[in-house]
């Protein structure tokens, strides 16, 4: 028996199978697509860059200009990088002074890079798209230096006391401005700012978010009793701070806030909205786009320690978290358990049961077909042969 006698009568079956299996193969997400294509910037792009006959060479100008004394700045080194979560350096220079010219660049026109100059240990950084580059020249400022902090204040301290389950969560966003004239970069001197964290409060975390991204900063031993510090230089501007910590809470709890510089603008938010706050603090009312109780402090010299209590609150509410493919407490099925269950997207689904459906369809007429022709055809008869 050939081939072509199995395939022939059921040519038209597999057919349709098989133009229904390319479909359901095109209308399937497949899993990691979208990552993997997202993730191949970078070095990729340049590759396709330096291949593509219509891309020239770009020649990027840094000019390094002393904020200080508006003369020609000098930087140990000049970096050009990608923006993002890796930064990867495209090209360098050091040993810099007034002027650098870096060769070659392939850029894209519409994307931002960033340029960081380190001078004196301290990184300045500029940004500017591809095209910015181009046209060029790009100027970075860079600082003197200097330990005097007479210029440098706490411009705003907000407060955010949020009541958890056994424990008080404190988060503080710190803005600090150096407005020294003429500009310089304050350095620190053992250290750069101090905070008062409460007794009893763990887990304290710092993190510097100014500059080309959020870094996380190990706080070192304030010079004062009970303070945590960071030795980061505060460049001229504003420099912003986030610490988090906790405080165990069985309804009641004593707070505590002084700052090595002086504080402006002190400002406290309290969840849940029922969170008493008794002290120096004025209640500004409530917050309907967060729900939080908003409370404004006075100003504090540096230095000067202010104390207040908190009390009640209500308690969270917390739901019950639903193991995989169990329904929620609710008696609904959590949107990740139906994807996980489905395993596919319904579209697909249901273009698998219409192309195997038609295929069932097609093989069933096939054999209704043969049936009918085996029924009225008349059987054939040999010839006998003649003795």
């Amino acid at each position: 028996m050939r081939l072509t006698d199995i395939y022939g009568p059921y040519r038209r079956a597999l057919t349709v199978l098989a133009c229904g299996l390319a479909l359901a193969l095109a209308v399937i997400p497949l899993p990691g697509g979208g990552a993997a294509r997202a993730a191949g910037g970078g070095a990729a792009d340049r590759d396709y860059a330096e291949g593509d006959p219509e891309l020239l060479p770009v020649d990027v100008v840094v000019r390094v200009v002393n904020g200080t004394t508006r003369a020609d700045g000098r930087a140990e080194s000049v970096t050009l990088l990608e923006t993002g979560p890796n930064r990867q350096p495209l090209a360098s220079a050091r040993d810099v002074t007034g002027q650098v010219v870096l060769r070659r660049l392939f850029l894209d026109e519409t994307r931002a890079y960033l340029v960081q100059a380190e001078s004196g240990g301290t990184p300045y950084f500029a940004q500017a798209t591809g095209h910015d580059l181009a046209a060029g020249p790009l100027t970075i400022y860079v600082f003197e230096t200097t330990t005097d902090r007479a210029g440098v204040s706490v411009s705003e301290l907000n407060l955010h006391v949020r009541r958890a389950e056994t424990d008080l969560q404190l988060e503080y966003l710190i803005t600090i401005t150096n407005s020294a004239n003429p500009q310089r970069t304050v350095l620190p001197d053992p250290t750069s700012f101090e905070l008062l964290l409460p007794d009893g409060a763990v887990g304290a975390a710092f993190e510097v978010l100014s500059g080309a991204a959020p870094q996380k900063t190990a706080a070192v031993a304030g010079q004062a009793p009970g303070r945590a510090a960071l030795a980061v230089p505060l460049r001229s501007g504003t420099t912003r701070l986030r610490v988090t910590t906790s405080l165990p809470y069985n309804g009641r709890a004593h707070l505590a806030l002084a700052a090595s510089l002086p504080v402006t603008k002190l400002t406290l938010l309290a969840s849940p909205a029922d969170l008493r706050i008794d002290g120096d603090f004025t209640d500004a009312g409530e917050d309907a786009a967060t729900g939080c109780r908003l409370w404004t402090g006075p100003a504090l010299d540096a230095d000067l320690e202010l104390r207040w209590t908190v009390q009640g609150g209500s308690s969270p509410r917390i739901a019950a978290r639903a193991q995989d493919g169990d329904d929620a407490p609710d008696g609904t099925t959590p949107p990740l358990a139906q994807v996980r269950r489905i395993g596919m997207s319904l579209a697909g689904w249901l273009v698998v049961i219409v192309a195997f459906a038609m295929v069932a369809l097609a093989l069933l007429a096939r054999l209704r077909r043969s049936k009918r022709d085996r029924q009225d055809d008349p059987p054939t008869r040999r010839p006998r042969r003649k003795a």
